[in-house]
């Protein structure tokens, strides 16, 4: 049964007479109605199941409804079996809701219709369902189900056929309360109230070599380019070739040699629990970081540490600190290089560069794991059509500006002039950003040119964190999403954005930026979270690995 108690009864066997005029007119009404009906308690089109549940049409009667504007209504109570009426509704039943619905008005689109009520007795508000969803209601779906409260948690109820399939997979050494996973107190009263619990074990313990897959160990390289010449399963303990697993899942794995690790003791994180990390916020909440000494080596404070960022501040506070702070930073950052700059040893290390592919051989080069970034620079340049393998010495600055003009004009970035990270998935696989952020640090520590493609959004980001930059409108280069924050910018009325609110439901949906809208004044903060989404969060990965 769905929701309602069971109420005695004509069956629907006994002739209906016709359905007001009403309901047929809701799809008559428009164009092609018959083949897209409007619900007859919502009167929408829309067919969206996770939204409104199944959409079903009585043809005999042409009755269409959503499943759950039909089982929330406050008037009409499953009384047939699943297979009468629509959904167990009968038809005389669903007629006479429409009928008492008719003459109540929604307190949300001020249409009559609205056959869901407030559960407070005392209020006198009614919704249709849709209206509902959109003031951010709560609809229960319970009613006509045998439900049993737990004895350990004040608030927690359960369907007595859900505890009792659960009692039996479980088992009486495994059935507990699914919240706070209490199994004495809980047990005694289920079993009190006549729930059945087996002595014996769990189903899934049952199974035969069930868990025989967790006692081995996973030896298998998943970086991009394994380096081992038997393959990716090769795995030799004490050497360079040893497989060192993730140290957060455990699920992939890469060969010392293929990480650049020196030893087994290093950490080493998969590319998708990197990204998983920066998502829970560790990222944001990562102290500053101070300047390093001249006795840290190069490689350890240009490529393993994160960039400087201010520490996180009240908003208050925030822009006159930031100013205040503003010039000292930028005094940081040229100390921080010029000491990177000393530490560059004297012994050399030679890329060989092809011209016609840039980046390509220099992504070669510095994933070389005899490339040293402490090492001075020397190019060379090579032409892979040259078969007697013939060099060029090269300028290092002009490869470095070679090599800045291309990362500028690569998908890594996206902006016609000022440049703000893309969301490139295969750069993501590839660990693409990372290798990028490696290139600008070289550049720079080396006496190449600097980045000067960064939108000013992009540098703060960088320079004060994701967290204390606001982007703006010049940052969006997405058509699409530019005029939907235009549109928001120049609504001229409450009704205005609510209509624009419910054209981009699905979108505004998908990014979190549903906000619900009580003056017009709140599409100022709803284009600034699409905003903040599309040129911040949607890259969060991007930019912790760059």
């Amino acid at each position: 049964m769905a929701c309602g108690a069971a109420r005695e009864g004509k069956s629907d066997t006994a002739a209906l007479e016709l359905l007001p005029s009403a309901l047929s007119k809701m799809n008559e009404s428009k164009p092609g109605g018959s083949q897209n009906p409007t619900c007859v308690f919502c009167r929408k089109n829309d067919d969206c199941p996770i939204k409104y549940g199944e959409k079903k049409t009585n043809e005999k009667w042409n009755l269409t409804v959503h499943y759950y504007c039909l089982l929330m209504s406050s008037g009409i109570w499953q009384r047939g079996k699943e297979e009468e009426g629509v959904y167990g509704f009968l038809i005389e039943d669903i007629r006479k809701e429409v009928t008492r619905a008719s003459k109540l008005k929604c307190c949300v689109c001020k249409k009559t219709g609205a056959s869901i009520g407030c559960v407070a007795s005392r209020c006198k508000r009614s919704y249709h369902f849709p209206c509902g969803l959109q003031r951010e209601c709560i609809f229960q779906f319970t009613g006509n189900f045998a439900i049993l409260r737990s004895p350990c948690c004040k608030n927690a109820w359960f369907h007595r056929d859900c505890l009792q399939v659960q009692a039996i997979n479980a088992g009486m050494f495994f059935f507990r309360c699914t919240i706070c996973n209490n199994s004495d107190i809980f047990q005694k009263e289920m079993l009190r109230m006549g729930i059945h619990i087996p002595e014996k074990d769990a189903s899934w313990e049952l199974e035969e070599n069930a868990y025989q897959e967790l006692l081995q160990h996973y030896e298998h390289c998943d970086v991009r380019r394994c380096r081992s010449k038997e393959g990716r399963d090769y795995n030799v303990p004490d050497s360079k070739w040893e497989i060192k697993r993730c140290q957060c899942c455990g699920s992939r794995g890469t060969h010392l040699a293929c990480s650049s690790l020196q030893s087994w003791e290093q950490n080493w994180e998969c590319l998708e629990c990197r990204g998983i990390l920066y998502n829970s916020g560790d990222f944001q909440k990562a102290k500053k970081h101070t300047l390093p000494n001249t006795n840290v080596g190069i490689t350890d404070c240009l490529l393993e540490e994160s960039s400087p960022k201010l520490p996180r501040q009240s908003p208050g506070a925030q822009r006159k600190d930031l100013l205040r702070q503003g010039s000292k930073f930028r005094r940081d950052i040229s100390t921080l290089i010029i000491e990177l700059g000393f530490q560059i040893k004297k012994k050399t290390k030679r890329l060989f560069i092809n011209k016609a592919n840039i980046w390509s051989s220099a992504l070669d080069g510095f994933r070389n794991q005899n490339f040293n970034p402490s090492y001075t620079i020397e190019i060379a340049y090579v032409n892979e059509n040259d078969h007697f393998g013939k060099e060029q010495p090269g300028s290092k600055q002009e490869f470095l500006s070679l090599l800045m003009q291309q990362l500028e004009n690569s998908p890594l970035f996206e902006g016609s002039l000022s440049k703000n990270l893309s969301l490139n998935s295969q750069a993501l696989k590839e660990n693409l950003y990372y290798e990028a952020g490696k290139m600008l640090a070289i550049s720079l520590v080396h006496g190449g040119p600097s980045p000067g493609f960064f939108s000013k959004t992009l540098f703060n980001c960088l320079v004060y964190g994701p967290e204390s930059t606001q982007p703006i409108l010049d940052d969006v280069s997405d058509f699409d999403v530019a005029q939907i924050i235009i549109r928001i910018n120049t609504a001229a009325t409450v009704a205005d954005l609510n209509s624009l609110i419910n054209e981009y439901y699905n979108y505004l949906e998908l990014i979190g930026c549903l906000r619900l809208i009580t003056s017009l004044s709140d599409k100022y903060m709803l284009a600034k979270d699409i905003l903040v989404y599309h040129v911040i969060k949607r890259v969060q990965a991007p930019f912790e690995r760059w």
